[in-house]
């Protein structure tokens, strides 16, 4: 009898916690070359923290990471994917628009990984409530052909998470001229 009652005791407190995680988002994309397997984003604090293939740790500012599985869905090799990436924080405020890539040979249905960081500003309000989506945006196949995104469409799949989301925010902001 301690037991049920100790099981039901977990589960009623497990129930009251409030969960919190970053929200990511897939959009479905129709006729696309690329099957996303999973896709997963969090806020990381500024610290340091070890970066594949170096030995020493590395010294980062406040960033949310993005990190992508995907493989290909066609009968034809790729050699590049650029990533479609909208942050928003946790008042539903668009927070950035920007370009992941992955510059690799993937064979017909072969996993592959993409794994990036972004320094917003105002990062730390994507911690616990942001949300990501991400989308395929462009994909270069080996016989150097390529493969666009329907912007119409990606910008209806991003207004199923925020509704204020116009076609001008898939462009990117200008960086600054490095001196």
């Amino acid at each position: 009898m301690r037991y049920v009652l100790c099981i039901v005791g977990l589960l009623v407190l497990g129930t009251a916690m409030p969960a919190y995680a970053e929200k990511t988002v897939v959009l479905e994309q129709k006729n696309c070359p690329i099957s996303v397997v999973w896709y997963h984003s969090k806020f990381r604090a500024a610290g340091t923290s070890l970066v594949k293939g170096n030995p020493d740790q590395v010294e980062h500012s406040i960033q949310v990471e993005h990190s992508i599985r995907y493989k290909s869905a066609s009968a034809r090799d790729i050699v590049a994917v650029r990533f479609g990436l909208v942050e928003f924080n946790a008042f539903d405020e668009l927070m950035n628009k920007f370009s992941a890539y992955a510059i690799q040979t993937s064979k017909p249905g072969k996993e592959d990984q993409a794994d990036c960081g972004d320094t917003p500003y105002g990062a730390s309000a994507f911690e616990r409530y942001g949300t990501a989506v991400m989308y395929v945006d462009a994909v270069r196949f080996s016989d150097d052909s390529v493969w666009h995104a329907d912007e119409d469409e990606v910008v209806a799949g991003i207004r199923k998470v925020n509704d204020s989301f116009k076609k001008e925010n898939l462009q990117e902001k200008e960086q600054p001229k490095q001196k």
